[in-house]
């Protein structure tokens, strides 16, 4: 399965989902991102979130990992996860051409990962 961001526009603003390739909304990062609004982050702030999260989910996907498994993984092993997860979209496997990311923007993605986790951990 794979995971795109769409845009709606709701009270003149631009609002975010994660959506699947069935067109099944996924929850737990639609509601990060509407968690955002709620905290009035800008709305270029929610867009690379939203992009960020749908090409982390998939990775996971890519990887046959779980959201709940990477928690369950030892520090190295949660370590390894993520460089893998940098080197994947350093290489460009988040894009159709494979175009190479700069390291900055593959470091926005990251953070934005680590903080949904924490989010999830509230």
């Amino acid at each position: 399965m794979k995971y795109r961001v769409v845009s709606v526009l709701k009270d003149n603003r631009p609002r975010f989902l994660i959506i699947s390739d069935i067109e099944e909304i996924a929850i737990l990062p639609s509601k990060y991102l509407k968690h955002l609004d709620q905290i009035n982050a800008s709305p270029n702030t929610v867009k690379s979130t939203a992009f960020a999260l749908s090409y982390y989910y998939n990775f996971l996907q890519e990887q046959t990992i779980g959201l709940d498994e990477v928690t369950l993984l030892s520090y190295s092993e949660q370590n390894k996860h993520f460089i893998d997860f940098l080197y994947w979209v350093k290489g460009g496997k988040h894009t159709e051409h494979n175009t190479q990311t700069s390291n900055k923007t593959c470091n926005m993605y990251l953070g934005a990962v680590f903080r949904y986790y924490q989010f999830l951990t509230l």
